[in-house]
């Protein structure tokens, strides 16, 4: 998130920090916070890294997990959750070689991945492909891979793999 909002941030689901401006700074993979909006982002702090810490921006929720960083949730069940990782990859600005080529400024660019979160700390991240993004469901696999023919869903897609989560945490006895 490249703007601050307005956010709680909680311990142990205590807010300890109400109605301040957060934003989540994907490069240093940290949750910053200023007193308010019109606070100068130079007075900016970053949250400590406690997996008992987490910050609510408007209605998106990011937890810290030890050695993985923060994340935030897609989907947060009873028994799975789905979880989104934010990171930044950096281009460098390329000059054009000749005329036929087009120069162009350094940027940074988005990059998502998303992980499933059992209730038991278990964690697997979900590879880009379709069938390998299947396997990942484990023991759960032909549930999975059935339900997805039937409602006609794409893994690769937010919104249809929030569904499958949905889906997997209802079922009764279901695992990775």
């Amino acid at each position: 998130l490249d703007n601050f909002l307005l956010g709680n941030v909680y311990l142990e689901n205590e807010v300890i920090l109400g109605n301040v401006a957060l934003r989540y700074n994907a490069i240093g993979d940290e949750i910053e916070f200023k007193e308010s909006l019109s606070d100068d982002n130079k007075k900016a702090k970053a949250l400590v890294k406690s997996k008992e810490i987490y910050a609510k921006i408007m209605k998106e929720t990011f937890f810290f997990i030890p050695s993985e960083g923060y994340y935030l949730v897609v989907f947060d069940g009873d028994n799975f959750s789905l979880l989104k990782k934010i990171t930044k990859k950096y281009f460098p600005a390329k000059k054009a070689k000749n005329n036929y080529e087009t120069s162009t400024l350094a940027k940074f660019e988005d990059r998502f991945s998303y992980s499933i979160y059992t209730k038991n700390g278990e964690m697997v991240e979900l590879p880009k492909s379709k069938s390998k993004k299947l396997k990942a469901f484990g023991n759960s696999e032909k549930l999975i891979k059935d339900y997805i023919k039937e409602k006609d869903l794409d893994l690769n897609k937010e919104k249809d793999l929030k569904k499958v989560i949905i889906y997997l945490d209802g079922v009764e006895g279901a695992s990775l």
